[in-house]
């Protein structure tokens, strides 16, 4: 999981990611990730490994729109 953090925080940036999956997958990745993405993670539940491109930017899209809390 360490590796995979580390790659998710270097693509990120200053900038946020998407989290999508099962609700269990999901709140593992994000408690990895809190430390040093806080208020940057949005949760996508209805993003799968197979969704289209199409559906990743518009759930993308919608996220990028919340404001951060």
């Amino acid at each position: 999981m360490a590796a995979f953090v580390e790659a998710i925080e270097e693509m990120v940036g200053d900038g946020g990611v998407v989290l999508g999956g099962t609700v269990k997958a999901i709140s593992a990745v994000k408690k990895a990730l809190e430390p040093t993405l806080a208020g940057r993670i949005r949760e996508a539940p209805e993003l799968a490994f197979d969704s289209t491109r199409a559906e990743l930017r518009e759930v993308g899209d919608r996220a990028a729109s919340k404001p951060t809390r």
